[in-house]
């Protein structure tokens, strides 16, 4: 992954690595390429959504909490 923000990001995020785990349960090694897109995409929701709250606190586990539904689909749209 490259060095980054998002790598930070995704390194950080409890939700973003269990889901980085299942995949590559799924997928094997083979889908690298797809497993780290997701999680740079997830990452990059996650940045968004930090910028649009001005708070660097929120985790991908919050946001799918049905009170920050609001702020996930401003940051989506």
């Amino acid at each position: 992954m490259l060095n980054d923000d998002k790598r930070e990001v995704v390194r950080n995020d409890w939700l973003i690595l269990q889901l980085e785990s299942f995949i590559f349960k799924q997928y094997g090694a083979v889908q690298r390429a797809l497993i780290l897109q997701r999680m740079r995409l997830l990452a990059h929701l996650l940045t968004t959504v930090r910028n649009i709250l001005k708070n660097n606190t929120p985790s991908l586990l919050k946001l799918i909490n049905s009170a920050q539904f609001n702020d996930t689909v401003e940051a989506v749209c």
